[in-house]
């Protein structure tokens, strides 16, 4: 589960249960999976909370959903979100230091970059933590503490942009 410590542990459990839109492509496969498979799930929640969307909504078919999800690579449109938190979502940049490595799949829409001196607004941050979390290799997402510390940057950058 998400609160688990045991990361670096792999297990065979009951492969391809669950809710497909927010299953990992390694759960969904059938192989072996950790803890890194919540991570990809969270990220999920994250962009459907973000683009006040539902991920895939309409695709009902657990053959289509692994074609495009875990054949290849889709993941929701990064430009769906909604910039609520400050900043355009036409000033999303995804570094390509990322962890999301270009010979990884994408999402179907490709991000708009930004100028590298900017300072990232909370839309970005967390647009580039959903990436992240969706990379297709489990080793490479982020950890839970990762994902909190990120949170309490953006909250706090939020707090301050509040007290201005």
């Amino acid at each position: 589960g998400v609160g688990g410590k045991e990361e670096c542990c792999y297990y065979k459990l009951t492969a391809r249960t669950g809710s497909f839109p927010y299953m990992a492509p390694e759960v969904a496969r059938g192989d072996p999976y950790n803890g890194q498979c919540d991570v990809f799930s969270f990220g999920v929640l994250l962009w459907e909370t973000m683009s006040l969307e539902l991920a895939f909504w309409g695709v009902t078919s657990r053959r289509e959903m692994y074609r495009r999800i875990v054949l290849g690579g889709e993941r929701p449109a990064l430009h769906a979100i909604t910039p609520w938190l400050g900043g355009s979502s036409s000033a999303i940049a995804i570094s390509s230091s990322s962890s999301s490595s270009s010979s990884s799949p994408s999402s179907s829409t490709p991000a708009p970059t930004s100028t590298p001196t900017s300072t990232p607004t909370p839309t970005t941050i967390l647009t580039r933590l959903i990436q992240t979390c969706w990379d297709p290799h489990p080793s490479n997402r982020p950890t839970f503490d990762t994902i909190v510390a990120t949170l309490d940057q953006v909250m706090q950058q939020l707090q301050t942009t509040q007290t201005r």
